[in-house]
């Protein structure tokens, strides 16, 4: 997911970035759904908040990077705090990503990248 976030990040401009974040994240997920039940307990598998943040380190560097490259551009709002968004913009994909693989509910993808660029956009 890491690497999706940052390839995204390279992306164009903000919309088609945003898009290429969301929709690859789905991607990656649908490709480890043999997994994905296992992920779905998530903080339960770490001792603690610090690892937790070890085990999802570079999903959100990805996602610091995709935030803060917009941020610099001016596309993303320059009032959102990177590092409190990149752990809300993560767990939003996480949990889309979810619903939409495991429990077949295609039209999160639109969603979650409407939202997004809502939340997000200047």
């Amino acid at each position: 997911m890491g690497e999706i976030a940052v390839t995204a990040s390279e992306v164009g401009t903000f919309d088609e970035a945003l898009e290429s974040l969301v929709y690859g994240s789905f991607a990656t997920a649908e490709s480890f759904s043999d997994v994905l039940l296992i992920a779905n307990r998530g903080i339960e598998l770490c001792a603690d908040w610090p690892g937790w943040l070890q085990v999802t380190a570079a999903w959100r560097e990805g996602l610091e990077t995709f935030l803060t490259r917009f941020q610099a551009s001016g596309e993303v709002s320059n009032t959102i705090d990177v590092t409190t968004t990149t752990l809300l913009v993560r767990d939003l994909l996480d949990r889309a990503s979810k619903a939409r693989v495991l429990f077949n509910q295609p039209d999160y993808a639109d969603a979650t990248v409407n939202l997004l660029r809502r939340a997000l956009a200047t």
